[in-house]
């Protein structure tokens, strides 16, 4: 496939029509409705209400016994600030459904667009602000109350954006040398001094000293999960899978054995660059690493998706626990991939400022109204000191305009569809019958993977959250098994890999030859002894 950068892409300008928008939770269950017509390959359903009561759906598209062939599971929603990672998920299952590839007899697709409804509806509402917590009430400050402390809209523009207190003594941030719009950490090593202190608008609602310390919600998706799971730390909830949305997640991938890839639209990103997923663990007992024999498998699918999507940053983000593409590899025992799918490139004017890059590119892309000027504002919890607020709009960073997304999602449905060619394969590479009496046949077969992945992950095979190959041997009423194990179990086969397996039969007749498992398939054949 011809390599095709997003940065290359991403930079014409586009007129915007004013109608396409990204979409809150009822207006995506109404566009997932709109691909259920289509009954014979898609069907939807509810995997969890949330305490915000906000659904979670799911979509499954393939043909035939869809849970008994290679499943691939592709996941939007993970970082809450992120609408554009449930907008490329959704139009993946537009494309796949519009177009019914052929692939769809071989593969099937679940899709769950948005796992953080909870959070990306704050986007919608009267105030918006950035949020990656769900609704359920925490006690993030622990002191007996919930989410008494949030944010405050000092100057009345329906957004919470950052707030500047001009505190020479205690202030680490400075003003931008290249872009007085954004706030920049000072280097003590380059001789940079700090005047600023920063943080989002607020005050101290509950007169304890801190502010914004307590906001709504308080569980984060990407922290509940069990690998690695950061106890006490910040929104991580009160134990693993503790929240509505993780379980539910979990659970639907654990009833789905055939699923043999996860792929992320989340924040970690192991496709532009290999990551090895490195957890420091206490203890060292508890494998932490990707396994060196499952390694070329995940830089097979690297290359794959650097073949065709050049992310302006493509470095690797590793993922920091309790998130879920750890959690799939070394927990769910999956091949598990994750990309942000879009993001701007960094400037060596930049100093390291996300927000100055972002901003740079906006600027670049004629994209207007991203900031909200600094403005002085009369703040009761600072008396004398001069406070500004100000800065980028919340949500802009991770959102581009939305017909962006189109060219994105274009480019992952083709990585998708190559990475679902690549799923476990087993054939029947050979089949032979030797008469070694009057009565007696031996039945030997050659079992392959023909596919681009292994039956199972090296991290599945002390486990039994993945099913083994089963090869087994039915012979008609007037035979019987004389030599050989009626099924045979077989861990993981790597690709190209042949096992044999052989049985003795007494008496003339048909055998039925089976083999397969939810993630390869399953496949059979008839032979007659004569």
């Amino acid at each position: 496939m011809k390599e095709l950068s997003l940065c290359f892409l991403i930079s014409f300008v586009l007129l915007l029509n004013g109608k396409a928008q990204y979409k809150n939770n009822a207006q995506l269950g109404n566009e997932i409705q709109k691909l259920v017509k289509n009954k014979e390959i898609v069907s939807s359903q509810s995997l969890a209400t949330t305490s915000g009561g906000k659904n979670i759906s799911v979509i499954t598209i393939g043909k035939g016994e869809k849970n008994n062939k290679p499943g691939i599971a592709i996941i939007g929603g993970i970082n809450g600030v992120s609408l554009a990672s449930t907008e490329i998920v959704l139009q993946i299952a537009e494309k796949l459904t519009s177009s019914e590839p052929q692939i769809l007899d071989d593969v099937t697709f679940y899709l769950i667009p948005n796992v953080s409804p909870d959070a990306t509806e704050q986007y919608f509402e009267s105030l918006k602000y950035e949020r990656l917590q769900n609704a359920e009430p925490y006690d993030d400050d622990r002191d007996g109350s919930t989410d008494e402390d949030g944010f405050d809209d000092l100057n009345n523009d329906g957004m919470i954006t950052l707030m500047r207190i001009l505190d020479p003594d205690k202030g680490d941030y400075m003003i931008h040398p290249e872009n007085p719009e954004v706030m920049l950490k000072a280097d003590r090593t380059k001789n940079q001094k700090g005047e600023y202190r920063v943080m989002y608008e607020g005050i101290d609602n509950d007169k304890d000293g801190e502010i914004n310390e307590d906001v709504p919600g308080g569980i984060i998706f990407n922290k509940n999960f069990s690998f690695n799971y950061q106890y006490f730390s910040e929104g991580a909830g009160y134990n693993a899978l503790s929240e509505i949305e993780s379980r539910a997640v979990a659970q639907f991938l654990f009833d789905h054995w055939n699923i043999f890839a996860v792929l992320c639209i989340g924040p970690e990103n192991n496709l532009s660059e290999f990551s090895d997923l490195k957890a420091e663990i206490a203890d060292k007992r508890i494998k932490a690493v990707i396994d060196d024999e499952d390694k070329s498998y995940f830089e097979r699918v690297v290359n794959l998706y650097k073949s065709s999507i050049h992310l302006p940053d493509s470095s690797k983000v590793s993922p920091t626990g309790g998130d879920l593409l750890s959690w799939i590899y070394f927990h769910y025992n999956r091949f598990g991939f994750s990309t942000p799918a879009w993001n701007v490139g960094k400037n060596k004017e930049g100093q390291g400022s996300a927000e100055f890059d972002y901003l740079k590119w906006a600027t670049d892309n004629n994209i207007e109204n991203q900031t909200i000027p600094w403005q002085i504002i009369d703040h009761p919890d600072f008396p004398g000191k001069t406070v500004e607020v100000g800065g980028i709009k919340p949500f802009q960073m991770y959102n581009p305009p939305i017909e962006y997304i189109d060219t994105v999602a274009e480019l992952h449905y083709d990585f998708v569809m190559d990475l679902a060619d690549m799923h476990p394969a087993i054939t029947f590479n050979d089949v032979k019958i030797t008469k070694q009496s009057n009565n007696l046949y031996l039945v030997e077969v050659e079992l392959t993977n023909t596919g681009g992945f292994p039956t199972m992950p090296v991290s599945a095979l002390n486990t039994k959250w993945v099913k083994k190959i089963r090869l087994d041997i039915e012979p008609s009423q007037q035979q019987t098994i004389v030599g050989g194990r009626k099924i045979f179990l077989y861990d993981r086969i790597i690709p190209g890999e042949t096992i044999k397996s052989s049985w003795l039969i007494s008496n003339k007749g048909t055998v039925q030859i089976k083999a397969g498992s939810p993630q390869t398939g399953f496949i059979s054949k008839k032979v007659e002894l004569n």
